[in-house]
């Protein structure tokens, strides 16, 4: 048995999530399977400030490394045998990128950048391990904080995938939305949507009675607002009353931070972003060919195990 640790650096927040695994054969079992010895969120906000000129900014830098002295600690605490890094939209779009690898480094933790195409085809892989697609297509979508990625596929293939520089942390800055978000801004914020996501749209169009899935993150809120019982039991798919969602997302639209702090299911956190979360996906919603939407609690970390199992059992 061996025990590993993937790192997910986000542009908003740093996930790790520890593992038992039981090589087989140059293999390890399928990610659904494995043990999970230790999960948890640290909230960086790498990508603030630093959207419009490209770059990781001083104060982002400062709060990843007190992020990292917390996750450096997690990791030795749980006795972890390998770890691996990865980090996406935040520092692969910044300029200065390589200063937070070389940070990440001082820490022991060796960071691979992924390019907004892995990145999809590993949270399709991530979602994958969370239910059985079946030969119906889904549209998976994963909001970030710098990008969204949306993936167009079944249980065998994936038929169309894209990463935009959609995250909510992003847009917040690029419209320098009020609290509520204003009508005039939702407006900017749709039209603007419109156009960039033109091409999801067209292909979303091509097939019929699609299932939206979003993957973790926000979507992990929409679940423990709605349904906690569930979310608590750890299930790590569920399937929305698409009206009942509706309800949501206009209500966290709509809403103060004030008031947000005080929702139930809702962690801090997010509290700021998840407004334009549920803008995003109310959008989504409402311009596609959508036919249900549900939610899978595994996303990239999940995905990531599948990748990394050649290189932790190559032939010798």
């Amino acid at each position: 048995m061996k025990r590993i640790a993937i790192v997910d650096f986000g542009t908003n927040t740093f996930n790790l999530l520890v593992v038992e695994v039981q090589p087989t054969q140059h293999s390890i079992t399928a990610p659904a399977a494995l043990n999970p010895v230790f999960n948890n969120k640290y909230p960086a906000l790498l990508g603030k400030g630093g959207f419009g000129m490209a770059i990781l900014t001083k104060d982002a830098l400062e709060r990843s490394q007190l992020a990292l002295t917390q996750i450096a600690s997690d990791i030795a605490k749980n006795n972890v045998d390998q770890v691996f890094g990865f980090a996406t939209s935040a520092v692969r779009e910044a300029k200065n990128g390589s200063e937070f690898v070389l940070l990440a480094q001082k820490f022991g933790i060796q960071v691979e950048v992924l390019s907004g195409d892995q990145e999809a085809a590993l949270i399709c892989d991530g979602v994958r391990q969370s239910f059985d697609m079946g030969e119906e297509l889904h549209l998976v979508m994963d909001i970030g904080g710098g990008s969204t990625e949306f993936i167009i596929a079944n249980r065998d293939e994936i038929v169309w995938k894209n990463s935009y520089l959609l995250g909510v942390a992003r847009i917040k800055e690029l419209f320098a939305t009020t609290d509520p978000v204003s009508p005039e801004k939702i407006l900017e914020i749709e039209t603007y949507l419109a156009k960039v996501l033109s091409d999801l749209l067209s292909e979303v169009e091509k097939h019929s009675n699609i299932t939206l899935i979003g993957s973790s993150g926000s979507f992990d809120t929409f679940f423990e607002m709605l349904h906690p019982q569930q979310y608590q039991e750890g299930l790590t798919h569920w399937q929305f009353d698409q009206p009942e969602f509706l309800g949501l997302l206009e209500k966290l639209i709509d809403s103060h931070y004030a008031d947000r702090l005080k929702m139930k299911g809702l962690l801090e956190l997010r509290a700021e972003m998840i407004p334009l979360a549920a803008l995003l996906t109310r959008f989504v919603l409402k311009k596609g060919n959508i036919k249900g939407v549900g939610v899978s609690t595994y996303s990239l970390k999940e995905g990531v195990l599948n990748y990394i199992q050649e290189k932790l059992w190559q032939k010798s």
